[in-house]
């Protein structure tokens, strides 16, 4: 029924009753349309472009992993760009979790997969995860 309520308000063309519904729907993004995205320390995002020209973005906390101890008592070091603290050998740390260089894992974002590069980056694929609505919601 709110699908189609949406459609018909869509038709309307009327921006005000459109502004209503569109804020609703998109509640759990935020949606950059002047800026761009900001980078957000102890953060990361999964951003998708709309059909409007502006990105909608969700953002996740990035915490440090909690470490007890390493391996073979070894003591922890800084990770790279000294965020948090790591165990000798880890290089990748994404949505609170250690990864090892070319590990994969699946992005937050449900659809897309991940990889732990050696310079402590994530690279992530960039299948399409919908529209704004389907996104957002």
């Amino acid at each position: 029924m709110s699908s189609l309520l949406y459609l018909r308000l869509w038709m309307l063309g009327s921006i005000g009753v459109v502004s209503a519904v569109y804020g609703r729907m998109h509640e759990k993004c935020v949606r950059y349309c002047q800026n761009e995205p900001p980078e957000i320390s102890g953060a990361f995002s999964v951003c998708i472009k709309g059909w409007d020209n502006c990105t909608y973005c969700k953002f996740y906390n990035n915490n440090c992993p909690d470490i007890q101890e390493c391996p073979n008592k070894v003591a922890p070091i800084p990770s790279r760009g000294n965020r948090c603290m790591i165990c000798p050998g880890e290089d990748c740390i994404y949505n609170g979790q250690i990864y090892y260089t070319d590990e994969t894992f699946d992005s937050v974002d449900g659809i897309n997969t991940c990889i732990c590069m050696r310079s402590g980056e994530i690279k992530c694929e960039e299948h399409y995860l919908g529209s704004p609505m389907t996104f957002c919601n």
